[in-house]
């Protein structure tokens, strides 16, 4: 079931990401769905054991949705590949009080490497910004099962 519950989610994160970044919703659908894919699937998952766990997860949902909201970059610069790198990177670092918390240092360090190779790669290549940005969003789920090696 946590692979069922792992492609939803992942489907539902890659499209609350493209609809924020979009003309047609408020920014924040970005930031409040992903962040809540990531917390649903946590709990599918069975990860809120304790008070001490339940709130790393809290406040990695919290340190997500800020990530979710800056490239790392200025305002009149265009997105380089750098801060794809660090925009990936820094979405699997939000989940740093939950490995700091369970001990989970193996998964959390390699999905931050992942999630950073893919959104750079992904985000470099890619001429159609739908895509690219289900993509990224879809991913941002995706590697979650790495969390509970």
């Amino acid at each position: 079931m946590n692979i069922l519950y792992t492609i939803i989610f992942s489907i539902m994160s890659g499209l609350a990401y493209r609809a924020g970044g979009s003309d047609k919703f408020p920014k924040w659908v970005r930031r409040i769905g992903c962040s809540l894919c990531f917390v649903a699937l946590m709990g599918l998952y069975g990860a809120f054991v304790s008070i001490a766990t339940s709130l790393a997860i809290v406040l990695s949902m919290l340190m997500l949705y800020g990530c979710l909201t800056t490239y790392w970059k200025g305002e009149a610069i265009d997105v380089m590949w750098f801060h794809w790198i660090m925009t990936g990177f820094m979405y699997g670092f939000a989940a740093i009080p939950y490995a700091w918390v369970t001990g989970k240092w193996l998964g959390f360090w390699i999905r931050c490497v992942v999630l950073a190779l893919f959104t750079v790669i992904w985000s470099e290549y890619n001429t159609d910004v739908v895509k690219e940005e289900v993509g990224r969003g879809s991913m941002l789920i995706a590697t979650m099962p790495l969390l509970i090696l």
